[in-house]
């Protein structure tokens, strides 16, 4: 029943998505990515990268890992680039809501959300900055609407210091 109920909410979503350009007050991007100032990591040492996003007010993005399996999570990924080994991104807790329309509680992120990157660099790493590339990838959504999934691409500066 879970998954039905899941699968209605997705449909609903998708349904409301088809309409995305009427009546929209707030402009794109409705997802902001601020990756941080270049990070300093010594060859065989770790580091944490935090990824800031911001969602545009009165919108939100589905948490990771989202309500169902039907609905899309927001996913933070960063190439390695090997001599840096990337660990999973460490996701915030959700904020609950409930659509008036829907039984499914969504586990959302809106506002600012910060989302730690744990990274670790191989001994035999050369001095010097390295840019690695990243990706978010979200579907941002109002209480009325959803828009097409995006994917922002996104730079980060790592210097690896003698």
């Amino acid at each position: 029943m879970k998954r039905f109920q899941s699968c209605l909410v997705f449909l609903a979503l998708i349904l409301m998505g088809a309409c995305e350009d009427s009546n929209v007050t707030v402009k794109p991007p409705f997802v902001k990515v601020d990756p941080p100032a270049a990070i300093n990591i010594a060859p065989g040492g770790s580091a944490e990268a935090v990824v800031a996003i911001t969602v545009a007010p009165d919108y939100y993005v589905q948490a990771n890992p989202a309500a169902g399996e039907f609905l899309i999570p927001l996913t933070l990924e960063l190439d390695g680039a090997g001599v840096l080994d990337v660990g999973k991104p460490v996701y915030p807790p959700p904020e609950r809501q409930r659509l008036k329309w829907s039984e499914v509680e969504l586990l959302t992120y809106s506002g600012r959300v910060s989302i730690p990157l744990p990274l670790h660099a191989a001994r035999s790493a050369e001095p010097g900055l390295r840019s690695m590339s990243g990706s978010l990838r979200y579907q941002a959504c109002s209480r009325h609407m959803c828009m097409s999934p995006k994917t922002i691409d996104f730079q980060l500066e790592i210097r690896i210091q003698s």
